[in-house]
């Protein structure tokens, strides 16, 4: 297992030689930096996820630390050129796919596509960091970013501007839809998002179509 793991990562090592290597090890050097340490079952658990391709949801109590660690393993990504740094967030109840994946506005310059988090960070190469993320309703939410995260690009109901194709979502090594204008997913691109598990009377339940698609 971990030799497939060096295997898949390997494009990223041999990216740049400034790259630092995405390891346990790293982010937890970066957490003593803080005045933090983390168990290394967690640490080799959440680095091994993120290193194969997944995206990674901390669970747990308030109070131990998971926003923070998914902060500092988006930093460990971008000393590793996995990505530009991270965008932070917190899900609320009201979230809906205009929070998410974006919507078109009315403006002076006429019918504009505003992004959502998702779509903003995809765009800066950022990763998304979704705080509390089950104090929103994600299956409702995320709407058609469920068959982008198993693999499927999809067209949006949007434009960039009214002269401007379709939009489209396009994850990694996805043809693009014909006549759209893609948003493409670059290939080290995760979401870190942080879960609540004592304060279940205000929380959502999370669908098992959408926790296939991450690590927890």
């Amino acid at each position: 297992m971990a030799d497939a793991a060096v295997d898949h990562w390997a494009p990223w090592d041999a990216a740049d030689d400034a790259a630092l290597p995405f390891t346990a090890a790293r982010v937890q050097l970066l957490a003593e930096r803080a005045g933090l340490h983390f168990p290394e079952t967690v640490l080799g658990a959440a680095t091994a996820a993120l290193r194969a391709g997944k995206h990674v949801i901390l669970t747990g109590p308030p109070g131990t630390g998971k926003s923070t660690l998914a902060k500092l393993l988006a930093e460990a990504g971008q000393e590793a050129l996995m990505c530009t740094g991270y965008l932070a967030t917190t899900a609320t109840s009201d979230w809906t796919i205009a929070d998410t994946v974006g919507a078109s506005d009315d403006t002076a310059l006429g019918r504009v596509f505003q992004s959502g988090v998702v779509t903003d960070a995809i765009e800066s190469g950022r990763w998304l960091i979704i705080d509390e993320f089950n104090r929103a309703n994600i299956d409702q939410a995320f709407g058609e970013l469920f068959s982008v995260l198993s693999g499927q690009a999809v067209v949006l109901p949007h434009r960039r501007n009214e002269f401007a194709p379709p939009l489209s979502i396009v994850p990694h090594d996805s043809d693009v839809p014909d006549g759209t204008d893609p948003i493409c997913i670059p290939k080290p691109w995760r979401m870190i998002a942080t879960m609540n598990t004592s304060d279940r009377g205000l929380l959502f339940t999370l669908s098992r179509a959408l926790m296939r698609r991450f690590a927890f």
